[in-house]
């Protein structure tokens, strides 16, 4: 058997990091596929395929013109296609697609002013009343009140946007 130099690998070390790498690569996308999963049930809860129907449904088509497995119900196979086409993007086009993805995703979430359900208002006028203040609030405090939510909702999901994307987050 010829002696091998420290500067050659064997067949035998070139196979193990394969049989490494092929391993690392499973679990990677098995991961995804599980977060998928989670994340189509999550948005199904809201409704999220009845609310962005032309994207969904077209994520949905490609994945059966591609004859891909999706798991769940109907309504959670049409948004585990739309969130895997997602994954697919943040993989070939890297960071600059996923932040992209995540701003637009996150100013789709945050509430307008019209938003505010009317118990909101109903609450800081009995809030005011507490305090001795029995009066209604004017245009001028909602709209502060409402900037003020508004900018607290952006803050929370920034906070959560930062959590979930980081690679060491013990999220599935």
């Amino acid at each position: 058997m010829p002696s091998l130099s420290p500067n050659q690998l064997n067949h035998n070390e070139i196979t193990d990091r394969e049989n490494s790498i092929n391993t690392t690569e499973q679990k990677t996308q098995h991961l995804s596929r599980l977060q998928n999963e989670i994340g189509s049930k999550v948005l199904s809860l809201v409704n999220f395929e009845s609310k962005h129907k032309d994207i969904v449904e077209s994520s949905f088509n490609k994945a059966r013109q591609n004859k891909e497995k999706l798991p769940g119900k109907n309504n959670e196979r049409r948004n585990f296609a739309y969130l895997s086409r997602l994954d697919r993007m943040v993989e070939k086009y890297g960071n600059k697609a996923e932040q992209k993805i995540w701003e637009a995703s996150a100013e789709n979430v945050v509430m307008d002013y019209e938003d505010i359900p009317e118990a909101y208002w109903k609450q800081q006028e009995q809030i005011l009343r507490d305090n001795g203040q029995g009066r209604k609030l004017s245009e001028y405090e909602k709209e502060i009140l409402a900037e003020d939510l508004i900018d607290k909702q952006r803050q929370s999901i920034t906070s959560w946007t930062n959590y979930l994307g980081d690679k060491n987050c013990p999220y599935p």
